[in-house]
This record gives C-alpha cells, structure tokens and sequence, in this order.
C-alpha cells in the first residue's frame, strides 16, 4: 500500500509539473483586413469594437462565432462577402465545399 501511495503522488506531482492538460487553442480562423485599426494603442475599444463586428457578422451569417465555422458554403460566402477571409484561403478552395453548385458559380466568376 505504501509503494502505491507514493508511486501516486510521485504520478500526480509529475503531472502538475508539465502544467497538466491544456486545452485546445481558440478557432479563430476568420480575418478582416482592416483589422490593425481596431487594434492600435489609440483606439481603447478598439478590440471590442472588432469582436463584436465579427460576432455581429457571423450571426447574420448563419455561423455561430464560438465554433467559428460553418457547414455550407453560404455561410462562408457571406463573410467573404462582408470582407472577411479564411486562413486557410477562400471557402470555395475547401474540397470539402469543392461540388457545391454555390462554389461552382464561384469559381467559374473568378476563373479558379
């Protein structure tokens, strides 16, 4: 029983060490360009001016701005639309999207 306890506590102290668990990063794949004058030291509200921006934005967009990220290209195009972009590029460009006939007029207008 001792070499139990202590084989636990050794267990549990080496785990505090490394900090535990963290959790996963923040989804927060949606820029907008102009986004350094919401941030710049003049502006005190600035940062709230541009996450209620985007919050207002992806709820008229049908996306729910905790997740971020939506399941139809709609919702994509919308935001694109109001002036935002993906990191990972435009919504269309995702093959998860690449047959909808949204994405298809899409690429055929911008010849992709």
């Amino acid at each position: 029983m001792k070499y139990l306890m202590l084989f636990l506590s050794i267990l549990v102290i080496t785990g505090c060490s490394f900090s535990g668990f963290q959790p996963p990063p923040p989804v927060d794949s949606w820029r907008f360009p102009g986004a350094e004058e919401y941030f710049s030291p003049d502006n005190e509200n600035g940062r709230l001016e541009y996450y209620d921006k985007r919050d207002k934005d992806m709820r008229a967009c049908g996306i729910d701005p905790v997740i971020g990220d939506s399941l139809s290209a709609k919702s994509g195009l919308c935001m694109e639309k109001k002036g935002w972009y993906e990191k990972k590029g435009p919504v269309c460009e995702d093959p998860m999207f690449y047959n909808d006939p949204l994405c298809v007029k899409w690429r055929a207008k911008h010849k992709r």
